[in-house]
């Protein structure tokens, strides 16, 4: 049926395996069920969340536009990521501003990170005294 042998060559080589393996990746049921379970962060994962939070505390202020707050918010979490050493490569200022840009003119992701940075800016400031009239 298949006259050129390379063509042949691949029929009769396919692997089952290999469309388990896709039947699996593929599996949105199984997907879901994965979804559903609390996933356990390990220590090292705890470790970054806290550090995140940290470095979080020490970059917003509450001067900076909009933004400049998700910018920060954005560098912040790829530092704690991939390292400070990511932060030097070439082109990863504009990343940081495609991305922000991004977030800034989605309503729905703008209010999320604005909420955030507000969460962090009142912890760095501390309790406040409410001004009676």
């Amino acid at each position: 049926m298949l006259d050129d042998p390379f063509l042949q060559h691949r029929e009769i080589n396919k692997s089952p395996k290999k469309d388990d393996f896709f039947g699996a990746v593929f599996n949105f049921s199984s997907f879901e069920k994965k979804q559903q379970t609390k996933i356990k962060k390990t220590p090292f994962q705890k470790n970054k969340t806290s550090q995140f939070e940290a470095r979080l505390e020490e970059v917003l202020e509450p001067t900076l536009s909009a933004k400049e707050l998700i910018g920060k918010i954005v560098r912040t979490a790829l530092e704690v990521e991939f390292g400070p050493s990511f932060t030097m490569t070439p082109g990863f200022a504009r990343m940081v501003d495609t991305i922000a840009e991004t977030i800034v003119t989605n309503p729905e992701l703008r209010r999320q990170a604005l909420a955030i940075a507000s969460i962090y800016i009142s912890r760095k400031l501390g309790p406040r005294e409410t001004i009676k009239q």
